[in-house]
């Protein structure tokens, strides 16, 4: 069948043939006719009508397509391992297909396994010939993309396949889908493999632990596949060494063996498990590959206040941690050396004190990276240590709060507020100023008092000491809203007035929140301050925006605490905290006993045991979701821990430096929570990186996909180390953050992978270490499940069958398929000539040719 059609890829193009031809036909018709008649002026019309022709042809995408059902057949041969069983076979019907496909058609042979070879061209003889292929893998797809390059572009595809169908690499299904959109066919003839004739013994699966500590007992669990009752000898080895050897019994189907043995030392181990037997016949299966990785003891970072007070915990912990300490401004200030360890515990550590931005690096460290945090208490941190309103109190299992006021004191706080002309020159300080002090308000209960007083070159009261009851507290957040600016910033009498106020109330708790954004014009405040303590009520202030030593002193000499706020939207935050502080006591000091309030593994040691006394902690609230395994009789959080991210924060309210745990660390109870505290919240894998890798071992080939949470434009590097050596490649970004790439994994053993990020100076901005262990090829599992689906499938997609019946199969036609040809290159030339001619007319005169070509010349006179 041989339908003829043209097309046009731009058939509008061929509008311009009009204008292109006037315009060289309208000058000719304007000659004399007796002009127009000779060879010098129509000969170039001719031409330059038919360039103009040729090139509009060109530039419309005109071709022509031939429909045809003419065909060319290769035949695909699968000389794998696998099939040497049934190659004989497989031979003679190949060469029976060849016979009986019609002599019109050309047929070639390709020979595959791993490689290919093209040993029948499709214009020779057909007699099937054997060649020498890598018989240690399948890959179907390869063979059959191979297969279609060798096809002619003049007649349509068909690929017969002869294969027991078990491809070990390579992806058959996604390579026929795609040559069927080519429009060539696909059938195959299966051969079963999967009947053993012979005795047959091989490892099934060899599966190792996750991890391991140094020094633990690990089980590995092998399976043996028989297909007879025989003896064998499993032996382990750690690399080269022999660590473990036994003798087994196994009966046919699937047996199943644990080895035990120790990790020895720290790192990626690896073990190769080999199987002997005196009955067997395919030995490529009797090796096993797996890794272990292997780690110390656990390292933790100790942050503390001071050196000193992290000594007692320190020595605690070195029993079974290797223990570094730095105070709060030496912290290590990048995720890669905050890596290095699996915990950090932040010791009486006050917030302001750690380097900039530390809650966002812990964050990370915590949740992105699966490492631990541990919080500790003491008189210098959490709520004490400016952690309220942090991103480290997002983090911790507790609210740093005592919902419960079980002092049930009451309290008179006055509000002082500057409304200096600076605060509204500043447009967020005053809005953020009434914005906390509303949050204060609302956060008083009925039975305490509060009153508000601005100052700037005086002072007014704006509400006398009220109950802060719900009627009350909408006048205040009213007086609070109205509140304006005028000039100079005067503290003195502003801390006088809120003192005159404090003493009309007989409360248990006077307190003072002093607010200020500039330097005082006047003197005296420091005198005020210290008069007022003198009669019980202390002082707070808060610099807003403004760092001050002044008001530092003030919140020393008034028994307070003292703020400066950097970012203005934190300061409602810290005022209602403060606020809290004030009505909830959360230093809570005296003789108390702990107990445990949830089992698990933090406490199963102690038994029955009285856990020792401590002698204070701070106050606090557990959140939903967390889980306080000790508390204080009255329920509060002692230690509590939580998942955040992929990591644990925990929290042990007490304080580990001896001031309020001094029973508790000279106590052998106490020391060991303490140091299952920390143990059971450091993962038994470490973690190392922020990246995360997807590894799909494709026979020979390995896919890898790693997805980064950071640097997005970076480089992403892949090293793949053996006992042999190792090789780097470089992923490919295909998205952003995911990076993907495939390495080769011919050689059977483990493959140590250091996945590397480097930003565009070089350096290292995260890195991620993991392993695979590559055992013996699919090739020769004995044991596999049968590959006629594989092919049944691959068929199914390009339009063909599986064959039993040779004499059908030869007779079977592919789909017509379009044969496009395209002249443009040809249209080109024919121009390109015609247009040299067109100029050789032009220049040459007919009567110059004659004379140089046909005109005899004179002979030369004889002397």
């Amino acid at each position: 069948m041989s339908n003829i059609e043209l097309t046009f890829k731009n058939p509008w193009f061929l509008l311009l043939a009009i204008p292109a031809l006037l315009i060289i036909l309208l000058p000719f018709l304007r000659l004399p006719r007796r002009r127009r008649k000779t060879f010098r002026k129509i000969t170039p019309v001719v031409i330059h009508v038919i360039v103009v022709l040729l090139l509009v042809l060109v530039v419309s995408g005109f071709a022509i397509v031939r429909d045809t059902d003419e065909q060319a057949v290769i035949l695909l041969v699968d000389l794998s391992d696998s099939t040497k069983s049934v190659q004989e076979e497989m031979g003679r019907r190949a060469q029976e297909l060849m016979a009986l496909i019609d002599e019109k058609t050309p047929v070639g042979v390709v020979v595959f396994g791993q490689s290919q070879a093209y040993t029948v061209e499709l214009s020779k003889d057909r007699t099937f010939v054997v060649d020498a292929v890598e018989a240690d893998a399948t890959d179907l797809g390869a063979a059959m993309e191979y297969a279609s390059t060798l096809m002619p572009s003049d007649k349509a595809g068909h690929i017969i396949i002869l294969s027991d169908g078990k491809q070990t690499d390579g992806n058959a299904i996604a390579t026929a889908q795609y040559l069927a959109t080519k429009g060539i066919r696909i059938d195959a003839v299966y051969f079963d493999t999967t009947t053993l004739k012979t005795a047959e013994v091989q490892i099934g699966d060899f599966v190792a632990p996750e991890g391991a500590y140094v020094d633990a007992e690990m089980k590995f669990t092998a399976e043996i596949l028989s297909n007879v009752q025989a003896d064998i000898t499993l032996s382990l080895y750690n690399e080269n060494t022999l660590i473990s050897t036994g003798s087994y019994e196994v009966s046919e189907g699937s047996n199943m063996f644990e080895i035990t043995c120790v990790a020895d030392r720290a790192g990626t181990n690896t073990y190769r498990l080999l199987l002997e037997t005196a009955t067997d016949t395919v030995i490529q299966n009797n090796e096993g590959s797996a890794y272990v990785k292997v780690v110390g003891q656990s390292t933790v970072l100790i942050i503390a206040d001071t050196i000193g007070n992290a000594e007692v915990l320190a020595n605690v912990l070195e029993q079974e941690s290797t223990v570094t300490t730095v105070t709060a401004p030496n912290a290590p200030d990048s995720i890669i050396e905050l890596c290095d360890y699996d915990e950090v515990i932040l010791s009486n550590v006050d917030y302001d004190l750690l380097p900039y931005g530390y809650d966002a690096l812990l964050d990370t460290y915590v949740s992105v990276f699966g490492r631990s945090l541990l919080v500790v208490g003491g008189e210098d941190t959490m709520m004490y240590g400016n952690m309220r309103g942090t991103q480290l109190e997002a983090m911790l299992p507790v609210s740093l709060v005592l919902r419960d006021n079980s002092d049930g004191k009451s309290v008179a706080l006055m509000l002082v507020l500057d409304c200096s002309s600076s605060m509204s020159q500043q447009s967020t300080y005053l809005s953020v100023a009434k914005q906390g002090a509303i949050k204060c308000v609302e956060a008083m209960s009925d039975n305490d008092l509060v009153g508000v007083i601005s100052f700037n070159s005086t002072a007014y009261v704006k509400s006398e000491l009220i109950p802060a009851t719900e009627d009350n507290k909408a006048s205040l957040n009213r007086i609070i809203s109205a509140l304006s600016t005028s000039r100079c910033t005067y503290y003195t009498e502003a801390l006088k007035k809120a003192h005159e106020e404090l003493l009309k109330s007989d409360a248990e708790i006077r307190h003072i929140i002093f607010l200020s954004d500039g330097q005082p014009n006047d003197n005296g405040y420091l005198d005020a301050v210290k008069n007022a303590g003198k009669d019980g009520i202390t002082v707070s202030t808060i610099g807003l925006g403004y760092s001050s030593d002044i008001l530092e002193n003030l919140a020393i000499e008034g028994g307070g605490r003292y703020y400066y706020v950097s970012k203005a939207t934190d300061l409602p935050n810290i005022m209602l905290s403060e606020t809290e502080q004030v009505t909830v006591s959360s230093l809570i000091t005296g003789e108390f006993s702990a107990i445990v309030a949830e089992k698990g593994e933090l406490t199963e040691l102690i038994g029955t045991a009285a856990l020792p006394k401590l002698y204070g902690y701070l106050g606090t609230t557990i959140k939903d979701d967390a889980k306080a395994y000790i508390t204080t009789e009255e329920g509060h959080p002692v230690f509590a821990s939580w998942n955040y991210g992929m990591g644990t924060v925990a929290c042990f309210t007490s304080d580990l430096h001896g001031d309020w745990s001094s029973a508790w660390l000279d106590d052998e109870i106490g020391t060991m929570v303490t140091q299952n505290i920390v143990s059971t919240t450091v993962d038994e894998i470490h973690h190392n990186s922020s990246m995360s890798a997807i590894i799909d071992v494709r026979g020979q080939t390995t896919d890898i996909i790693v997805t980064a949470a950071f640097h997005t434009q970076d480089v992403m590097k892949l090293t793949a180390a053996t006992a042999a050596g190792e090789q780097t490649y470089l992923l490919t970004q295909t998205e952003p953050g995911v990076y993907t790439g495939s390495f080769s994994t011919a050689e059977v053993g483990v493959y140590e992978l250091m996945i590397t990020q480097v930003d565009d100076t070089g350096v290292i901005v995260d890195y991620l270490e993991t392993a695979i262990a590559v055992s013996y090829s699919n090739e020769y599992d004995a044991f596999a499940d049968s590959g006629e689906p594989l092919l049944d499938s691959l068929c199914g997609y390009a339009n063909g069958g599986i064959y039993k019946n040779m004499q059908k199969l030869s007779q079977e036609t592919v789909s017509p398929i379009s044969v496009i040809l395209n002249p443009t290159v040809l249209f080109a030339m024919i121009a390109v000539v015609l247009m040299i001619c067109d100029i050789a007319i032009r220049r040459l005169r007919w009567k110059d040719i004659k004379n140089q070509f046909f005109t005899r010349k004179p002979k030369a006179p004889k002397e």
